[in-house]
């Protein structure tokens, strides 16, 4: 097990761990696609974040994740060397992650 924490992070490990053993991982950027999430809205509405306002179901909404930061909790080496950012998409399960 390298990591057991969110679904990104879950798949990021794995990849930026073997990626950096062979090659070695001076700076990252990930970016994760996922489905959307129950912390949005189903409808247009008012959110203090205006991305987040958007319908969770008909939008492609560029947001933030903390996977990269994690990531140097789970592999050290890593601390600060990875950046990146989420695209939550309409629909309703699965996700991806790129770096």
């Amino acid at each position: 097990i390298v990591s057991n924490a969110s679904c990104t992070t879950n798949a990021l490990a794995p990849l930026a761990a073997v990626l950096d053993e062979l090659a070695g991982i001076e700076h990252g950027f990930m970016t994760t696609v996922h489905a959307y999430t129950q912390e949005q809205n189903l409808q247009d509405g008012p959110h203090r974040d205006a991305r987040r306002a958007r319908a969770a179901g008909v939008n492609i909404v560029p947001t933030t994740t903390g996977a990269a930061k994690a990531i140097g909790l789970v592999l050290p080496g890593l601390d600060g060397k990875l950046s990146g950012d989420s695209i939550r998409v309409p629909v309703p399960v699965g996700s991806i992650v790129e770096l």
